[in-house]
């Protein structure tokens, strides 16, 4: 069997654009309220659903192909490579939403940060 640490990235990424893609339908879903409270839940929307995409993404690396190592150093090697792609992917989460967000400045996405 050949070893990789490249599904640890691709699961991560993956996991990070639709949890993206599904903050921004949320975001949009989000009806505008004369007192602008409509902002402060998209905003809590936002950051849920990136700390969900960390643990989501952490969780289907697991499961999907963590679980199925059986030799120590593999394991080692792709649960460093898990984590530090989930951390990478919850940054790049959040400096694609400020920059959706300043790209988006007089739509719902404008209220993210």
């Amino acid at each position: 069997m050949n070893f990789s640490v490249i599904p640890a990235w691709g699961i991560a990424g993956v996991t990070m654009v639709a949890i993206l893609l599904l903050a921004i339908l949320l975001a949009n879903l989000v009806n505008v309220r004369p007192d602008m409270s409509d902002s402060k839940t998209r905003k809590i929307q936002f950051w849920l659903l990136g700390i969900g995409s960390l643990f989501i993404g952490l969780t289907l690396n697991y499961f999907i192909y963590y679980h199925d190592l059986r030799i120590s150093s593999q394991q080692d090697s792709y649960l460093l490579h898990m984590l530090v792609a989930g951390a990478v992917s919850l940054v790049v989460y959040i400096l694609l939403g400020i920059i959706l967000s300043k790209i988006f400045k007089s739509s719902k996405l404008g209220t993210w940060f």
